[in-house]
């Protein structure tokens, strides 16, 4: 790793005020668990510590790809997020300037970036993702959206202004993050959580084949905000 960082390893600690056992121990009793049983060794837990001790000591930074598909012979890349709009005179969604540079990497390398966000009911940073599993009238209120982020799209977001985000956003807790915002107009309305999954997976699908998502709007995600 040494040879490829062309730097010694640095490992990360994270800051204890950004630990939250009560989450981490709701991801995995009502999730994770379940959702893995005897698999979560191997894919769970074994690639999260290649990754954090493995390959991340190594590098001033780290971005893992969520999914990579085919579909005739363009190369895409799925990104999803779950996270809630920050206010202004617009609703607005940020990105990190990492992570939007690697879009704008795999773009100039021919690969297509979806970016779809799970829009959290609850506009806090407090509230984790259980309720998609035991709360049906919120998951009634969880909006997915999504865009492609093109060369053109992404040049326009880095030619705007910066924000930094907080220590909690933060791979070890401490110091902030630059990312640049994109309007939530500027999203395709897939669904709501609560309908079928093939229903959500055939809008996704129509997204990448070109056809035109219905937009979102402002009003329509107040309209789901939970409180």
């Amino acid at each position: 790793m040494r040879e490829l960082s062309g730097r010694p390893a640095q490992p990360v600690k994270v800051a204890d005020t950004v630990r939250d056992a009560r989450r981490q121990k709701l991801s995995y009793w009502g999730f994770l668990a379940d959702a893995y049983g005897d698999q979560i060794g191997p894919r769970v837990v074994l690639p999260r510590l290649l990754l954090n001790h493995g390959i991340q000591p190594w590098f001033r930074a780290v971005w893992n790809l969520d999914r990579i598909l085919v579909h005739d012979e363009a190369v895409w890349l799925l990104e999803i997020k779950h996270k809630f709009p920050f206010q202004g005179k617009v609703l607005q969604f940020g990105i990190n300037n990492g992570e939007l540079g690697v879009f704008r990497l795999l773009g100039e390398a021919g690969i297509r970036c979806f970016h779809a966000i799970l829009v959290k009911p609850s506009w806090t940073k407090d509230s984790g993702s259980g309720y998609l599993l035991n709360r049906l009238s919120l998951k009634e209120r969880a909006a997915l959206i999504g865009t492609e982020l093109d060369a053109g799209r992404i040049r326009i977001m880095f030619d705007g202004r910066e924000g930094a985000s907080p220590d909690h956003t933060t791979f070890s807790g401490v110091g902030q993050l630059r990312y640049r915002s994109l309007p939530a107009t500027e999203f395709g309305r897939i669904g709501l959580m609560s309908e079928l999954h093939r229903v959500l997976a055939a809008k996704l699908a129509w997204a990448i084949i070109g056809k035109i998502l219905p937009p979102v709007s402002d009003q329509w995600l107040r309209e789901l905000r939970a409180e």
